[in-house]
């Protein structure tokens, strides 16, 4: 008898595993469909795309489809960032330490789970910071649901996700790396922009000034926040 209710219990606990993975698999489809159909509305019509976008997609599908751009982001960070293979962290943080790309730093055969997770959770600050600065335009000027938040944060992020997958595979090449990176940051200004002109409904001349100043406050505020807190 306590042989087979152990086996019964295997089978249970076997099934709901099972069913766990169908869901999640079936949870992760769909996150990814929506993704990449926002993504084809969205560069059919790069100016006026996301707020056909969010139209399309409902609130949960919009924050789905966030989150799978993000995850596309931290891997691609990850990637990227492993390739170096640096003791410290001084290529992102201070770039006076170590002289940034042109500077001379130790290389490191193997990084530890620490800083496997340490790069990971680096990854994770950009789009949180840039989601906080579209929080607080939309609380200025046209408020946005959550989903709409990392929706946008996430899309912003796509072409330098590419970027760092491209200069990852080209083995960091400094003849090419800074042209990667330009086109990669214009591409970036130009979605904010976007999201400003056709999400948050405001004028062209207002967002003139705030699609960089968006992405300046994104990127010192991140540099801020890997130093204090890696």
């Amino acid at each position: 008898m306590p042989a087979a209710k152990n086996k019964k219990k295997t089978q249970s606990a076997k099934s709901s595993a099972e069913e766990i993975g169908k869901k999640a698999y079936g949870t992760a489809k769909e996150a990814t469909v929506s993704a990449w159909e926002a993504v084809k509305v969205v560069f059919s019509d790069p100016m006026g795309g996301q707020g056909k976008a969010l139209k399309m997609l409902d609130k949960k599908r919009a924050l789905s489809a966030g989150i799978v751009f993000v995850a596309i982001f931290v891997l691609s960070f990850w990637l990227f960032s492993k390739s170096l293979m640096f003791l410290g962290l001084d290529f992102f943080i201070d770039p006076n330490r170590g002289g940034g790309l042109l500077g001379q730093h130790i290389p490191r055969p193997e990084l530890s789970f620490g800083d496997h997770l340490k790069l990971l959770l680096m990854g994770v600050v950009p789009p949180t910071i840039l989601a906080a600065c579209y929080f607080g335009l939309g609380r200025w000027l046209k408020e946005l649901d959550l989903g709409a938040v990392v929706f946008a944060s996430g899309l912003a992020l796509l072409p330098m996700s590419l970027a760092l997958v491209l200069m990852w595979a080209l083995d960091l090449n400094l003849n090419l790396l800074f042209g990667v990176q330009f086109f990669a940051m214009s591409m970036t200004l130009l979605l904010i922009n976007g999201l400003l002109l056709d999400g948050l409904n405001t004028s062209t001349k207002r967002a003139f000034f705030l699609t960089p100043a968006t992405l300046l406050a994104t990127l010192a505020v991140t540099r801020v926040v890997w130093g204090v807190l890696f």
